[in-house]
């Protein structure tokens, strides 16, 4: 089973900005199942907000703020949260 973990935004963000740091290289092994992002439904749409928010600040568009957020949704175990 591989490690599971939940990243915190800001670390998200970084990974955005630069490809040269660890955030990034966190992000990049995704796909090879080393680990695991767990995500609710909360942390994805303040994902969300804050890259969307920066998007033109990091050369990025809109689309390919979904296009990152999708591939993450697609190797994360997602957890719903409901409201209390």
């Amino acid at each position: 089973m591989p490690l599971r973990a939940i990243i915190d935004t800001n670390v998200f963000l970084t990974a955005l900005w630069s490809r040269r740091g660890a955030a990034f290289e966190l992000f990049a092994q995704l796909p090879s199942r080393r680990w695991q992002i767990v995500m609710s439904n909360h942390l994805l749409f303040e994902y969300e907000e804050v890259a969307k928010r920066s998007a033109v600040e990091m050369g990025l568009s809109l689309q390919d703020v979904d296009d990152v957020l999708d591939a993450i949704c697609a190797a994360a175990e997602l957890r719903q949260l409901e409201p209390a």
